[in-house]
């Protein structure tokens, strides 16, 4: 449901029909981060069905369409003390559009499910929220053409995780798919281990990988012999 209370201006509106981006779905208040301070001033996320406008106070509305963004990165870390009691949870968004435009969105917030009393309705995790189910989207719009290049065989680099039908490419080797033991995302890092070998054949930090939802899918889909089916 969109928040009426915030809704998008008659500019935002147009940014959206200009895109084509559908009927509205919700609007999300984001931080505006200095070096200093980090405060809310009136900038805004509105969420539409094909995607979402981004307006900061200021300066003019930008669109984004899912099928228009080529990368999405997305960065969620949770923070604890020394005596691992958990503080918050901190996150960041950053979509690139395939004309080159980007815009980012940082937050913190405290997740209900880790801090008893955490507000459930507080805008950093709805935020968040938003951030992830838009990496979602982006995946999912991005599926079919990744599938038709594997299918004509050619390599996919996400930041140095390459693979193909065949296996994960390694410096000048190829490691088949059929040698890969695991793929395990752990603390915000993912690693790849190759059967009978204690040592990591890949490992990258989840921030660092475009589109990471789209990668776990075709990773998972072709370990297993296949590619998913668009």
């Amino acid at each position: 449901m969109a928040n009426s209370e915030s809704g998008p201006s008659p500019e935002v509106a147009r940014v959206a029909a200009d895109h084509d981006l559908g009927p509205l779905r919700d609007s999300y208040a984001v931080k505006r981060v200095t070096f200093f301070t980090s405060r809310y001033r009136g900038d805004r996320i509105h969420c539409f069905e094909s995607g979402f406008v981004r307006h900061d106070v200021g300066s003019a509305p930008v669109g984004f369409r899912w099928d228009r963004i080529a990368r999405a990165y997305q960065n969620l870390t949770h923070h604890y003390t020394d005596l691992r009691r958990y503080i918050k949870t901190s996150f960041s968004f950053r979509m690139v559009r395939d004309d080159g435009t980007s815009t980012e969105f940082v937050g913190s917030y405290r997740d209900p499910a880790l801090w008893k009393g955490a507000d459930p309705r507080d805008e950093g995790l709805r935020l968040a929220a938003f951030g992830r189910q838009a990496c979602e989207q982006v995946s999912r719009a991005l599926l079919p053409g990744a599938v038709a290049a594997l299918a004509r065989g050619v390599d996919l680099d996400f930041a140095g995780m390459v693979i193909n039908t065949v296996g994960v490419r390694r410096d000048d080797s190829l490691v088949p798919w059929s040698s890969i033991a695991e793929v395990r995302v752990d603390d915000g890092q993912v690693t790849i281990k190759k059967a009978g070998t204690r040592r990591s054949l890949a490992s990258k930090s989840v921030s660092g990988i475009p589109n990471f939802p789209l990668f776990l899918t075709l990773v998972d889909q072709l370990r297993h012999g296949g590619l998913p089916t668009v």
